[in-house]
C-alpha cells in the first residue's frame, strides 16, 4: 500500500517496450484485485512455510504443473547469466578498465580504492561483492555513454 500504485506496472512494461513485446498482466485485472482483497492472508500464504507467498495460485494449478516446477524457487530475469563469470572472465579486461578508471570528467565521486577492493572480492569468488562491482559496473558504463553523448 505504501509503494508506488505504478512500480508493478513499470517493471514489468518497461523491459517489454524496450524489445517491442506487449505484455500482458493478467494479474492487474480489476476482477482479479476484488478477489485478491477478499480473499484473507492465511488462504494466501502456506502454513507453516515461512514467507511461501503465492499458495492460492500454486493450489489452483497444483494439478497442471509439475511438482518441482510447481515450487521451484523464485528466479529473477539475470538467473542463469552468471554475471561473475562474464565479468572475471571474457570481459575482465573491459570490467577492469570501466571499474577501475578514474571518474575523469564524470565527477561521480567513487572512491576507486574501494571499487579496487570490492573487484578484488568479486575475483575471489564473493557473490556480494560481484553483485555490488556488477552494479557498479553498469553504473560507471552508462555514466560514460551519457557523459560523451
Amino acid at each position: 500500500m505504501v509503494e508506488n500504485q505504478h512500480s508493478i506496472t513499470i517493471a514489468g512494461d518497461l523491459p517489454a517496450m524496450m524489445h517491442s513485446v506487449e505484455a500482458r498482466c493478467p494479474f492487474l485485472d480489476y476482477r482479479i484485485m476484488q478477489f485478491a482483497w477478499r480473499t484473507h492472508w492465511w488462504q494466501k500464504l502456506h502454513p507453516g512455510k515461512y514467507h511461501q507467498q503465492k499458495y492460492i495460485l500454486r493450489r489452483a494449478v497444483a494439478d497442471l504443473m509439475p511438482q518441482d516446477l510447481l515450487n521451484a524457487p523464485k528466479r529473477g530475469f539475470g538467473m542463469g547469466i552468471g554475471m561473475v563469470e562474464l565479468m572475471t572472465n571474457h570481459w575482465r579486461r573491459h570490467s577492469e578498465e570501466i571499474l577501475l578508471s578514474p571518474d575523469g570528467n564524470l565527477q561521480i565521486g567513487i572512491d576507486t580504492q574501494k571499487i579496487e577492493t570490492i573487484w578484488q572480492k568479486s575475483l575471489s569468488g564473493d557473490n556480494a561483492a560481484a553483485s555490488l562491482a556488477f552494479k557498479l559496473l553498469v553504473l560507471k558504463r552508462w555514466l560514460r555513454e551519457t557523459a560523451h553523448g
